[in-house]
């Protein structure tokens, strides 16, 4: 689609200095194919800038999977069991973005659940994505453009949002709660609860 994309300023981009929120997981260095996707999807989503009231797509940022594209086969849950798919390991990459777009009081527009737990992110806190049924989204709801930065190294996925110091919002929190197989993440901004997501392993 050749849609027009609205000039944006420079100086607008310069003010994009300020850390708005970061996550880091950590990956184990002994599955190479997994940990190509991990590469393949984080150089593909570092950089982007989302302006505000725009929303940010992931799977529209790593399609196609082919191995044209850079993907490898590597493990994968599918309705709870391990398979091998093209693309294994990017919910890795996407729970590490759903983390920081948590403690960055971005809006979360999609977010899914595992089939079972992950060990990378906090119980209640993984977002998965598979091409054709789910996907990671989020709004920028700040005023202020957003430009994210994803690296991957010894061991570390790290993702971070930059935007203007304008930005920046009150004191975010986090807390899952459990009541046997189901969790509840609540997000807390300024101690009100802006955004619940609940999951089920």
């Amino acid at each position: 689609t050749n849609e027009l994309v609205p000039e944006h300023n420079a100086d607008e981009l310069a003010a994009v200095t300020d850390e708005l929120g970061s996550f880091n997981t950590h990956y184990s260095a002994g599955d190479p194919s997994r940990n190509n996707n991990i590469m393949n999807a984080a150089n593909k989503i570092s950089n982007v800038v989302v302006y505000p009231g725009e929303e940010f797509d992931t799977m529209s940022h790593l399609l196609p999977f082919t191995t044209a594209n850079g993907w490898s086969y590597a493990g994968a849950y599918l309705n709870g069991e391990v398979i091998s798919d093209i693309g294994g390991g990017i919910c890795q990459v996407a729970s590490t973005m759903f983390n920081t777009a948590l403690l960055a009081n971005v809006s979360i527009v999609e977010r899914h659940q595992h089939s079972q737990r992950v060990t990378y992110v906090p119980l209640g806190r993984d977002a998965a994505i598979m091409w054709g049924s789910q996907d990671f989204r989020w709004k920028n709801n700040t005023g202020m453009p957003i430009k994210i930065k994803m690296s991957v190294k010894d061991g570390t996925i790290s993702c971070k949002f930059y935007t203007s110091k304008e930005a920046k919002p009150k004191k975010v929190s986090l807390k899952v709660s459990q009541s046997g197989k189901n969790f509840t993440l609540r997000r807390y901004v300024g101690g009100k609860v802006n955004y619940t997501a609940k999951s089920k392993y």
